[in-house]
């Protein structure tokens, strides 16, 4: 089902498990890799592929989940509201690297260029739309200093 533009969210995950941080175009390849392998074996979910619209790997790039046209499975209730990006990385006790972060903020930038989320577009960590620890401690704190970045839980 194809995304509508000028969605007013954008939420933020990581990928903890066994899908650890990477710090080239190899490693991170093939941590997506194993995300998708992962949400296609689902059988509760029952993703139809890869559920994050976007996720950005510690060597700073941009790597394509669902992307822009398709609603993704990332966050209950808001996958067709909004796009959710998903640092590579367990960031519980740590910060994705300062790439990956300058990535992030680019990527949000260009996503209201474009028009698909709203330029008074509202982020969220994922945990502000269920109970779970994901994007983890140290990256929760940090995108709370981030522009957009919204309080509460929706």
């Amino acid at each position: 089902q194809p995304m509508a533009g000028n969605r007013p969210y954008l939420f933020v995950h990581h990928s903890v498990g066994t899908h650890t941080e990477c710090s080239d175009q190899i490693s991170c390849s093939n941590i997506v890799k194993g995300i998708q392998k992962d949400h296609l074996a689902n059988t509760v979910e029952k993703y139809c592929d890869i559920a994050y619209s976007f996720l950005i790997g510690g060597d700073g790039k941009v790597y394509e989940g669902r992307g822009w046209d398709e609603i993704g499975g990332h966050t209950k209730r808001f996958n067709s509201k909004g796009y959710g990006v998903c640092f590579l990385g367990d960031f519980t006790s740590g910060l994705p690297t300062a790439a990956a972060q300058e990535t992030f903020k680019q990527l949000a930038a260009c996503m209201v260029q474009k028009g698909k989320i709203s330029s008074s577009y509202q982020l969220y960590g994922h945990r502000q739309t269920k109970a779970t620890e994901c994007p983890g401690n140290e990256l929760y704190k940090e995108i709370q200093s981030w522009p957009q970045w919204t309080s509460g839980n929706i």
